[in-house]
């Protein structure tokens, strides 16, 4: 599987230098997300859950609640995924995108990536941009995103 998160809102107003960031530390929507690389059927399925935060409070039940201990975990190298080999994630592997690393070769030759998960935040992005702001019905409108990911052709 492969986690990741992301933060949905608006874009910063070219020429505004407010106190508005990119990605932590910004006003924006925190999500975080795991995908199945392939089931039985050969297609990546996605879940996705709003959350207030990024911490490791936070991400670690929900990945406990959706991902088997024996599963390969692809992660990023963002500090709250350190805690998953200490409630007995051994699979875990980073890539560390600060250093322009995006896809790596592990020892066994398995590809170690988030591009799956990557993938599925701008397929998001894109379709909620239409909406010009979405905050209202935020919740809705990722569900709906996920559900097309997964029974896509």
């Amino acid at each position: 599987v492969e986690i990741d998160e992301s933060y949905f809102g608006a874009s910063r107003q070219r020429g505004f230098h407010g106190k508005l960031k990119r990605g932590r530390g910004t006003q924006k929507q925190p999500v975080f997300g795991i995908i199945q690389r392939f089931d039985e059927n050969n297609k990546k399925l996605v879940f996705t859950q709003i959350v207030d935060d990024c911490k490791k409070d936070t991400l670690i039940p929900i990945i406990q609640g959706k991902v088997e201990l024996t599963a390969t975990i692809n992660a990023d190298s963002w500090k709250s995924y350190d805690a998953l080999v200490s409630v007995g994630y051994d699979k875990l592997f980073r890539v560390n995108h600060g250093k322009n690393e995006f896809a790596l070769k592990g020892e066994d030759g398995a590809t170690i990536t988030v591009n799956g998960m990557e993938s599925f935040w701008s397929f998001s992005k894109r379709r909620l941009n239409k909406f010009n702001g979405y905050k209202a019905n935020f919740d809705f409108h990722l569900k709906e995103c996920e559900w097309r990911w997964n029974h896509s052709p």
